[in-house]
């Protein structure tokens, strides 16, 4: 490694005691290691930081899920939302669905796998009333500020019946 690439990672790692004193770590040994070690240890804190403050929980992964029920289940859509490509759009995606079909445990799947790649999930469950219906649900949540709802899953409602 070069020394020029050698400052640029301590620049990034915002070690300023060895930035004070470069003309005498620049040509050590201990360097790269150090740097290496600290580049690390950084990212595992973050994954770590970004897991906990994401407030997923204990999951199942989805490679456990019972693709046979429900029936009306989407296996594309979902195989899609796990790449993530949503988020370069910046567009939501809102699970529907009745009680014990796996709309939290899929939504788990794709908090970790987002945290996974790098980036911070807030994971929040909406409260409707128990009476409410679906496409209820959907509609209480398009409300939300700064929120579009880009897909349902369940059940596979026309697009435009759900906005």
């Amino acid at each position: 490694m070069t020394t020029a690439d050698a400052r640029q990672r301590a620049t990034a790692l915002q070690l300023h005691g060895i930035l004070a004193h470069w003309a005498q770590c620049a040509d050590q040994s201990w360097l790269d290691p150090l740097l290496a070690w600290e580049e690390t240890e950084r990212a595992r804190r973050s994954l770590e930081r970004r897991l906990r403050c994401a407030h997923i929980g204990r999951f199942k992964p989805l490679a456990d899920f019972d693709w046979a029920w429900p029936q009306q289940c989407d296996q594309r859509a979902i195989a899609e939302l796990m790449t993530l490509d949503f988020l370069a759009s910046s567009s939501n995606t809102i699970l529907v669905g009745s009680s014990g079909l796996g709309k939290t445990m899929i939504a788990q799947n794709i908090a970790y796998q987002a945290i996974l790649q790098g980036h911070t999930v807030a994971s929040r469950r909406a409260r409707v009333n128990h009476h409410a219906t679906s496409f209820e649900a959907v509609q209480i949540l398009h409300k939300l500020p700064n929120r579009r709802v880009q897909r349902t899953l369940w059940p596979p409602w026309r697009p435009a019946r759900c906005f």
